[in-house]
């Protein structure tokens, strides 16, 4: 709160930056409420909802920056591919406790204004090796900090720094699933042709285009959103969950045919890389291993490989050190982590 009482007093036109540790991911509001010893302010986070990065739990965007009339901040992490986004990693864990926030004067083509898309994280293998960042050990005198640094740039010269229109807010409406994953929030609703459900049980549907496309998961389907079948749907809400990519409400436009061939959409585990985080919400199917220990050891391609295994509440999980085989799991995204996703008692033997 002072520092938003020390922004509160400039001059609405004033160029200020943001920046530093702010041990707080850019999109705290979101991942603090499952730390249960964190989330006792009712959901308010001083990072999202007191310096305004989001207005109603949807992430302030630099081509609506401009809109609010209130006092809001553009956080540069949104400018890096989700996956990306990390400054510091805690064990398996990826996390943004480095931001920079900019405010809305940095884009009104006055002054000093953010050169777009420059954000990113310095990260040379000296700093960061092997999926590790190079920390300092002072057993043997040698590394860095366990932050990496961030950086961006910023121009005076503001005739050539004209912030581009997002594909979400231009009149084009042809999408594809693998938008989605680019797009923040929806402002408006989104039309999404000739998708076929490729898995469905109470509570979840995965949808694709075809075999080769991405796939993308939807949480609590509509009825009559029935398995095997193709439809044109319009997407209202996209949302992360622990860093999962998911549809929130849709409606159904058309229900068209029934596609015969939409169980070969799900991929045979030697055909993918189940550890690709730009593989989330792909199903595989037929993969053997031992479980122990909630991780599942098998082999791929001739190596030996292990994967967390989460199975969802209301069925018995298999017991440690037994073999079992996964007729149908979701490639899902946990905390940062890949792992597969047991969605009913049906899809393992």
């Amino acid at each position: 709160m002072a520092l938003k009482n020390d922004f509160n007093k400039l001059n609405k036109d004033i160029d200020y930056i943001i920046l530093g540790d702010l041990n707080s991911n850019y999109n705290e509001y979101q991942t603090f409420k499952y730390e249960k010893k964190l989330n006792n302010t009712y959901g308010i986070t001083g990072i999202n909802q007191v310096l305004n990065t989001t207005i109603d739990k949807n992430f302030v965007l630099k081509d609506n920056i401009l809109d609010f009339h209130n006092s809001v901040h553009y956080n540069l992490w949104l400018d890096v591919d989700e996956n990306n986004r990390f400054s510091s990693k805690f064990r398996t864990q990826y996390n943004t406790p480095d931001n920079i926030l900019v405010p809305k004067s940095m884009f009104d083509n006055k002054g000093i204004n953010y050169i777009e898309n420059s954000f990113n994280i310095f990260k040379p293998n000296y700093l960061y090796n092997n999926n590790n960042v190079i920390r300092w050990n002072r057993y043997k005198s040698r590394g860095f900090s366990d932050h990496l640094p961030i950086y961006a740039s910023f121009s005076t010269n503001n005739t050539t720094n004209k912030i581009k229109v997002r594909k979400s807010d231009s009149q084009s409406n042809n999408y594809k699933i693998k938008d989605l994953y680019s797009i923040e929030h929806i402002h408006k609703p989104l039309d999404i042709m000739n998708v076929v459900v490729i898995y469905r049980n109470n509570n979840i549907a995965i949808i694709k285009h075809d075999k080769s496309s991405r796939a993308i998961m939807i949480y609590k389907p509509p009825e009559g959103f029935d398995l095997g079948f193709r439809y044109n749907i319009s997407v209202f809400n996209i949302d992360y969950y622990n860093g999962l990519k998911e549809i929130k409400k849709l409606t159904i436009l058309n229900k068209l045919s029934f596609d015969k061939d939409y169980e070969d959409y799900i991929y045979s585990v030697e055909t993918i890389d189940i550890f690709d985080k730009t593989n989330q919400n792909q199903m595989i199917k037929n993969l053997n291993g031992l479980y122990k220990n909630r991780y599942l050891y098998f082999s791929q391609n001739n190596k030996n490989k292990k994967i967390r295994v989460y199975f969802k509440k209301g069925f018995t999980k298999p017991k440690d050190n037994t073999n079992i085989t996964i007729k149908r799991a979701q490639i899902t995204i946990y905390k940062s982590k890949i792992q597969l996703t047991i969605n009913s008692k049906d899809d393992f033997i």
